[in-house]
């Protein structure tokens, strides 16, 4: 989410000034503990940004779409190594820039450090409402927040093709897989969701958050 900050002049940016590649699904664009040195534009595809908990389990701490730009938060915070993994979950057009060179250039065109202060303010209060989520509701309110947050409306109806296992956003959201499986099974039996191949069809995107649909 980008709040109201009009992202598409960094994207053009980003585009005519950075360096594209095409990853596949699984390829990393950067490790834990690598040198924090390029900023990056997701031209098309999902990208998790994850790490390594005590346990050695993955666990992705949010999501990349097309369209967005990452990578940015440890360099302007000034930390020198990577404290977490960025990975493709499908494949993925990706154009980007040294550190170095997003310096040099936004030195000489303020506005795009007004853009960027915008994006990252924006991801700021983002991430404090997936605190309170997480903090504050119960798991099928969690769910089903992030379905939407996640959907795109197209001809009145909202749908997310997210990449994700259920165990995978079991672990965003803090509860088990099973859970994930029950809740989006008696969605689809009761036509508040439904499937179609990889995509998450919301018919009733208001109940999604009714306390009635939780429960038998």
């Amino acid at each position: 989410m980008n709040g109201g900050v009009d992202m598409d002049h960094l994207r053009q940016f980003f585009k005519m000034y950075g360096e594209k590649r095409l990853l596949a699904k699984n390829d990393y664009l950067f490790r834990i503990n690598e040198k924090t040195n390029r900023i990056y534009f997701l031209e098309s595809g999902w990208v998790k940004v994850s790490h390594d908990g005590w346990d050695g389990q993955s666990i992705t701490l949010f999501l990349r779409k097309y369209g967005e730009i990452f990578g940015a938060a440890e360099i302007l915070a000034k930390t020198e190594m990577r404290e977490r993994y960025a990975q493709c979950l499908t494949s993925c057009t990706v154009y980007s820039m040294p550190a170095v060179e997003w310096f040099n250039y936004a030195n000489q065109q303020p506005e795009l450090w007004q853009l960027m202060a915008g994006m990252m303010a924006a991801r700021l209060l983002d991430t404090q409402s997936f605190v309170e989520v997480l903090t504050c509701r119960p798991v099928p309110w969690r769910l089903a927040w992030m379905l939407m947050k996640y959907a795109e409306k197209e001809n009145g109806v909202y749908s997310t093709t997210l990449p994700l296992t259920h165990e995978e956003i079991s672990f965003m959201i803090g509860c088990s897989r099973q859970k994930i499986t029950e809740f989006l099974s008696r969605w689809r039996k009761k036509g508040v969701i439904d499937y179609e191949r990889e995509k998450i069809v919301i018919l009733q995107p208001q109940s999604i958050f009714s306390e009635a649909l939780w429960r038998d």
